[in-house]
């Protein structure tokens, strides 16, 4: 695959077709708009649970007195449950989009979609549970590991490490971010090798 069409992609009905790899502004934008969509998708639940609490916010109260309105609030169930339905809702079409097309709603705005190397649609395992769930939870689990063992041996206490693992999970995206504008590597990021993939534009019909 390479940036200008000439990739030839084989299908397993041998078909062959050709793709252009997405650009990174494209992809960039996707990620914004599912980004966008994430935060209103949660504004529901959100205002559910920050309701009640409004006017503890702006009373003056000592920390007992505090505890002890908490205590007494009146969580409203059904706009909470509401919430939580319409994000369970959003979750599952998502995943069904990725499952289904290799595209989040974003990168279907945008018309691009997620492909295999060897052409075949990643479908639920490669396009959610490894390039998105698993390549999340390794570099969770790396970057916390060697952020732990760097402040140990500094002689640092946890909060000094929980910034060194925030700080290496964001050159690792990062890393990504300035992988999506190599063309002579198909603008594939760590996700994408992680899970064998390549993000194209949808062809024109």
């Amino acid at each position: 695959m390479n940036e200008n069409y000439p990739s030839n992609v084989h299908q397993p009905s041998e078909e062959v077709v050709d793709v252009e790899i997405a650009s990174a502004g494209s992809r960039i934008v996707a990620y914004l708009l599912n980004t966008l969509l994430t935060i209103l998708v949660y504004m529901p639940l959100f205002f559910a649970v920050l309701w009640p609490l409004m006017p503890l916010l702006s009373a003056d109260m000592s920390e007992q007195e505090m505890e002890n309105a908490l205590a007494t609030v009146e969580w409203g169930g059904i706009g909470i449950a509401f919430g939580l339905l319409v994000l369970l809702a959003y979750t599952v079409a998502q995943c069904w989009m990725m499952s289904k097309h290799g595209q989040s709603i974003g990168k279907r705005i945008m018309k691009i979609r997620l492909l295999k190397t060897d052409g075949t649609n990643p479908g639920f395992w490669y396009a959610v549970m490894v390039r998105e769930v698993g390549f999340n939870i390794v570099l969770g689990l790396a970057s916390t590991v060697a952020a732990y063992l760097l402040a140990f041996v500094a002689g640092r206490d946890s909060l000094v490490a929980d910034y060194i693992a925030n700080s290496l999970s964001f050159i690792v995206w990062l890393v990504c971010l300035a992988m999506m504008f190599e063309p002579k590597k198909n603008r594939r990021t760590l996700q994408d090798y992680f899970a064998n993939t390549v993000v194209v534009r949808v062809p024109e019909r």
